[in-house]
């Protein structure tokens, strides 16, 4: 069976590449939350 993990994550407003590259340089990880019939969600991870 495969175990559940929580992560911490914030919602981020900018999107592309140059908001990318800011959110590493604060030493987050970007990503995008696809899914569920939803508009994609761009966040940040711990």
């Amino acid at each position: 069976m495969a175990e559940t993990k929580k992560l911490a994550a914030t919602v981020r407003s900018g999107t592309g590449k140059g908001a990318a590259r800011s959110v590493r340089r604060e030493g987050r990880i970007p990503a995008v939350l696809y899914g569920g019939g939803e508009a994609p969600q761009p966040i940040s991870l711990d």
